[in-house]
């Protein structure tokens, strides 16, 4: 079921989107200069990540961005959910924000940083909980996604996400969101088998050149 509806909840608007926001960062104060240097470790989801995960004390906030898979795309293919930690004394941590994503090559992955700094992301949508998000109900999902990996991984990168904002009550303002997300990404996908199509064209064109001129 999702979260509490009553809460704070920004949605952009598809043709404003801001770029790089850090509304959370600059919440947990300035975590640059309080923590230092952010993780750059992304890594696989594991079992024993999920446990970690079950066992922090809950979260603050979620946010969902988006940001291109490469340095020279410009796609927005990439949907990248942040949460905001919550300590059983109300602070947030040496690592506050969870980042969480679907990437096709490598399943589900967790990152634990101190700042969130990813080039050309623009934020979607942001909501603050009344109250914080206790962490199993994110930790029970992830231990799902591990258990029954999906049967297209790059639709995935839309479905895993949606499936995390919705627990948190976002069902609704980011369903058209989420369709408009998964058919880029099947467009992006055609357009990347042409390119394979083609380039495998390209290489029995030339072995056959070098072939023939060979056998002359």
């Amino acid at each position: 079921k999702p979260f509490n509806a009553h809460a704070s909840v920004r949605v952009a608007c598809p043709r404003k989107q801001r770029r790089r926001p850090a509304t959370m960062a600059q919440r947990v104060c300035d975590l640059k200069s309080c923590t230092g240097r952010s993780a750059k470790r992304v890594v696989a989801l594991t079992g024993a990540a999920v446990r970690d995960i079950g066992n922090i004390w809950g979260f603050r906030s979620v946010t969902l961005y988006t940001a291109p898979r490469g340095d020279d795309d410009e796609k927005q293919l990439r949907q990248i959910v942040v949460f905001e930690v919550r300590c059983v004394d109300g602070k947030s941590g040496e690592k506050p924000l969870l980042l969480l994503e679907y990437d096709p090559s490598k399943g589900v992955t967790q990152e634990r940083i101190d700042t969130f700094n990813i080039p050309k992301a623009e934020q979607i949508a942001e909501l603050t909980f009344p109250v914080p998000l206790f962490s199993p109900r994110i930790s029970d999902l992830l231990q799902l996604w591990l258990d029954t990996p999906p049967d297209d991984h790059y639709q995935a990168m839309a479905e895993f996400p949606k499936a995390v904002v919705d627990i948190c009550g976002l069902k609704e303002e980011l369903e058209e969101h989420f369709e408009e997300a998964k058919e880029k990404i099947k467009e992006w996908r055609e357009e990347e088998k042409k390119k394979e199509r083609e380039r495998q064209l390209a290489a029995l064109t030339v072995a056959a050149s070098v072939l023939m001129c060979n056998i002359q």
